[in-house]
């Protein structure tokens, strides 16, 4: 298994409080979770996209996220294979495990 890592845009958003709040977003302009940890993001297999209106789910699509092994993973485009395990995944972020 070979992980690519790439560069993710960020994008500077002012906070209520003062200063500004760093928001990173994939290739697909959807935002990336923040932070060290796992937290709010789904395991493997626990997908989050059904392929008919009232079916079971299935897959990830373009954007979405999960964790496995350690680290998190965007989808490219429609997946279904383990996440990290081959090109329809990009790497995110190693994530801490308490």
């Amino acid at each position: 298994m070979s992980i690519h890592f790439i560069k993710t845009p960020t994008l500077n958003v002012p906070h209520e409080m003062g200063g500004s709040v760093v928001l990173a977003v994939n290739s697909v302009g959807c935002s990336l979770p923040t932070g060290d940890d796992c937290d709010g993001i789904n395991p493997y297999p626990n997908w989050t996209t059904a392929d008919y209106a009232g079916g079971p789910n299935t897959h990830n699509e373009a954007g979405e996220i999960m964790q496995y092994g350690g680290n998190a993973y965007s989808a490219n485009w429609y997946t279904n294979s383990i996440p990290g395990s081959d090109n329809t995944w990009s790497f995110v972020r190693s994530c801490s495990i308490n």
